[in-house]
């Protein structure tokens, strides 16, 4: 989460990491897909 010493450069490295790669991923996997909605349940970031 957020860090006063380190402001939000480890929630933007938690975003890039788990987020945007495997987005990325799927995206390029699946040229089709338009959208993406992204969710976090139960401690786990989840697409729908």
């Amino acid at each position: 989460g957020y860090q006063p010493e380190y402001g939000a450069r480890p929630i933007n490295r938690l975003i890039r990491r788990d987020i945007l790669s495997e987005v990325s991923k799927y995206m390029l996997e699946n040229p089709e897909v338009e959208s993406i909605n992204i969710g976090y349940d139960n401690g786990v970031i989840v697409s729908r």
